[in-house]
């Protein structure tokens, strides 16, 4: 007797993961394809996980469209630095009054208003630990790839399931058939 695991191509899973540096989202689902297609959205500081994402998804996964969705959240924000860059911020202010006077009008240029605008405010962010933002996100990717691998399971127990009733309904029909034939 051959034993067989259908597993649906349809899957959902989401997992989050809180340490003290990161807040971590992963959400991943998949959908039919003939062959195995995968699609990792993350920020774009963190561009340099997604070769690892699609390496543990195709350990896991051999075919379908797998779209992951990481969201990270830094906890901590120690080693960014703020910088103003004063002199665009001077050549804004003088050319808003110019144009204040041209239009004859009072210049009321608040500082709030200053900094808004592109280029003022500045800042420059430290370079991610690659390794350890890799050791936090693994945690939640595989618990959401464990989560969409039990729901596609579960969606393909499912499905044999009803296979295996229409198989029973039509080896019945062919029965009534093969009776009424014999008559």
């Amino acid at each position: 007797m051959v034993i067989i695991m259908l597993r649906s191509m349809t899957g959902y899973g989401r997992a989050q993961y809180d340490s003290a540096e990161y807040k971590i989202t992963v959400e991943m689902k998949t959908v039919n394809s003939r062959y195995l297609e995968i699609n990792v959205r993350l920020p774009k500081k963190y561009s340099f996980l997604e070769k690892n994402f699609k390496e543990v998804v195709q350990g896991k996964i051999h075919r379908g469209r797998v779209d992951v969705w990481i969201g990270i959240e830094e906890m901590n924000r120690s080693g960014y630095n703020v910088k103003v860059d004063k002199e665009l911020a001077m050549d804004y202010y003088n050319s808003l009054k110019e144009l204040a006077n041209f239009l004859d009008i009072s210049p009321q240029i608040s500082i709030y208003e200053l900094c808004r605008l592109e280029g003022v405010i500045i800042l420059e962010e430290p370079e991610p630990d690659q390794e350890k933002i890799w050791k936090n996100v693994l945690i939640p990717l595989e618990e959401a790839l464990d989560q969409l691998i039990e729901m596609r399971e579960r969606e393909g127990a499912n499905l044999k399931a009803d296979l295996e009733k229409r198989n029973e309904n039509i080896l019945h029909m062919i029965e009534e058939i093969e009776k009424n034939i014999q008559k």
